[in-house]
């Protein structure tokens, strides 16, 4: 027969493991977004780079116009392929946060999985 002391001591080491898995969840949750939002910065400093004005400070305050096709330089259907992978990221990031994203799913940079949930 258990005693009062070793059954207060066993609720307490299955309350310890259920606080711990929580918290793996929770460090792994932030682990899957930080490397998320990682990816996410580096495309919006490829977009940055790509949409800098390439005229010095001194062709800006003489006036030089902007040539039509110098923006973006890597040409808009690269530039809005990234801004899509953009969006991508920072909506699977909102989403994971939100608790709406099934284990399963993640960002592979195609922009596909978990889109039925939308």
């Amino acid at each position: 027969m258990k005693t009062k002391d070793s059954t207060a001591a066993s609720l307490d080491i299955e309350i310890r493991r259920e606080i711990d898995r929580y918290n793996a969840r929770l460090r792994h949750c932030a682990a899957v977004v930080s490397g998320v939002l990682d990816q996410a910065h580096e495309v919006w400093e490829e977009l940055w780079a790509d949409t800098r004005d390439p005229r010095t400070p001194e062709e800006i305050i003489e006036g030089k116009a902007l040539e039509r096709g110098e923006l973006p330089q890597q040409g808009w259907p690269s530039f809005l392929e990234r801004l899509h992978l953009l969006g991508y990221y920072l909506e699977y990031s909102r989403r994971l946060l939100a608790g709406s994203v099934p284990p399963e799913a993640g960002p592979s940079g195609t922009g596909n999985q978990g889109e039925e949930e939308r």
